[in-house]
């Protein structure tokens, strides 16, 4: 579903909240999708762990797959998956580290 959404949707990306202490956050004007990328954003990799493709699709994971932000981080996201594996389901990490290790 997120991959459809490169192919087929319209992504603006919102470089002027640079100074936020976040990675980024999803909004949605006009059926568009509309990034805004914070500081920690620009300090991210681009590839592994936390990296900015991963940031990306966490975000749009929010739009497309209605998920939440249950847990940040690998430690806990890997632990949601062990304990509560439908919940991880809705854990935007857990698609952002599915995608990366993808």
């Amino acid at each position: 579903m997120i991959y459809s959404v490169f192919k087929s949707r319209t992504i603006n990306i919102d470089c002027s909240k640079r100074k936020g202490n976040y990675f980024a956050y999803v909004d949605v004007v006009d059926g568009k999708y509309l990034i805004y990328l914070g500081k920690l954003f620009w300090d991210a990799p681009l590839n592994g762990r936390d990296s900015k493709g991963g940031t990306i699709v966490h975000e749009l994971s929010h739009e497309e797959l209605y998920t939440d932000d249950h847990k940040y981080g690998e430690p806990l996201a890997k632990n949601l998956a062990m304990n509560n594996p439908l919940k991880a389901g809705t854990n935007a990490d857990n698609w952002e580290y599915f995608a990366e290790d993808s």
